[in-house]
């Protein structure tokens, strides 16, 4: 596959810009560009292009680059640490979760032996477990997780103050 030479003067020209040219390139260079108005064109847009980013170069203050690497290492660290915060959550959400199932469980298999001393049916005994412990704790369990978003959420509204 030939490269053309336009495209090869083209890369030569580009290359130009970051890197020095061997003496070869240099002399190739230069002998097309003379003789090719075309390549000659795209040398001079591009020294323009060059010249115009240049006028957007800026001194940095060096207490700036320290304060906005301080400012990236806190919003790092703030990071790390919701992340943490929402692990913290969904174990503490699961060990409620767990928690829950398993008293529920417990106190529906004694459901008969209670109801004899609570003088009701086991039926009825169930019916009441369902409502005032099963139901409830269930329910908590799973809005348990999304307490803190709901807390964020409100942060956010106009006239919140903390």
């Amino acid at each position: 596959m030939q490269v053309d030479i336009h495209e090869q003067t083209c890369l030569l020209i580009d290359k130009s810009l970051g890197v020095e040219l061997s003496r070869q390139e240099q002399e190739s260079l230069r002998t097309h560009v003379l003789s090719c108005p075309p390549c000659q064109q795209y040398q001079a847009s591009t020294q323009r292009v060059v010249a115009a980013l240049d006028g957007f170069r800026f001194e940095v203050q060096p207490d700036l680059n320290a304060s906005v690497h301080q400012s990236m290492q806190q919003l790092l660290y703030k990071m790390e640490a919701d992340d943490t915060a929402r692990r913290s959550m969904l174990c503490s959400s699961l060990s409620a979760f767990l928690l829950s199932f398993l008293g529920s469980s417990v106190v529906w298999q004694l459901s008969d032996y209670l109801a004899a001393y609570a003088r009701m049916s086991a039926g009825e005994l169930q019916t009441l477990l369902l409502l005032v412990w099963i139901m409830p704790s269930l329910l908590v369990c799973l809005v348990f997780p999304f307490i803190p978003g709901l807390l964020l959420y409100r942060r956010t509204q106009k006239g919140w103050t903390s």
